[in-house]
């Protein structure tokens, strides 16, 4: 067996010491899916690419379960977003550290870059399953408005035709 098979049949496991009804409902609702399968698949990758090898301890593994399930996906890409922005967390704070410990101030440097890519990529990835969530539509809300002296103003639903005209 290979260490990524282990790895994965241990994730599993560790996961699976509930009753197994109860840890598949949960799994099921964490990932926002009806398949078994798709679930298991997410959860294993989840831990593989949050927890460094060598980490992936029963605490551990715990932890990124319960984070996602916290989450409370709605569908199998809210679950995969989750699961990123978990990871792109984990590995900023763990470049913060490295660049905070590092004596080099390159090497500092170096660290500390890598952590603002992940922080972005995690507001990236915010913004991203915001506007999933929202499908993709946008709200605007003006909660401010100053009409001078002469001046007009329209209160109410405005839309525009294909011209540009307003209707």
């Amino acid at each position: 067996m290979t260490p990524t098979q282990q790895e994965q049949q241990t994730s599993t496991e560790l996961v699976k010491k509930e009753p197994e009804a109860q840890v598949s409902e949960q799994l099921l609702e964490s990932f926002g899916t009806s398949n078994e399968e798709v679930a298991n698949y997410l959860i294993n990758t989840s831990i593989r690419g949050i927890l460094p090898p060598g980490r992936s301890s029963d605490r551990n593994i715990r932890a990124v379960f319960q984070l996602i399930r916290d989450m409370c996906a709605k569908n199998p890409i809210e679950g995969m977003l989750y699961s990123q922005m978990i990871a792109c967390h984990s590995q900023a704070m763990n470049m913060f550290k490295k660049g905070n410990d590092a004596f080099d101030s390159t090497d500092a440097q170096r660290y500390l870059n890598m952590a603002d890519k992940f922080m972005r990529t995690y507001t990236k990835s915010l913004e991203t399953l915001e506007k999933f969530k929202r499908g993709g539509k946008q709200h605007v809300i003006v909660e401010n408005v100053v009409v001078n002296s002469g001046g007009q103003a329209i209160v109410g639903s405005v839309s525009s035709k294909d011209k540009g005209g307003l209707q």
